[in-house]
């Protein structure tokens, strides 16, 4: 999953393979909890899990072009969702 929030300049990505559920790392003075909606309901994350949009596009690019691996350009955290 990816989101962004166009205001703050920020996003998130979250990545689930078969060793776990993950969200991107971002720097200690962004947003605890960050809540993005989701298709039909709002997911809260990992406390600062939201990184520059710039990151979050390349982040895309990566998954992508590597045939869906989990993105090495940004660092990840294991994910709650919530808990």
């Amino acid at each position: 999953m990816v989101g962004a929030d166009r205001s703050l300049g920020l996003g998130l990505v979250s990545y689930m393979d078969q060793k776990g559920n993950f969200t991107s790392v971002g720097a200690p003075e962004t947003r605890t909890r960050p809540t993005y909606h989701f298709v039909w309901n709002m997911t809260q994350f990992a406390d600062h899990s939201e990184t520059p949009i710039p990151l979050v596009r390349q982040a895309v690019k990566e998954f992508l072009v590597s045939d869906g691996q989990r993105p090495t350009c940004i660092e990840w955290q294991p994910e709650t969702f919530g808990a």
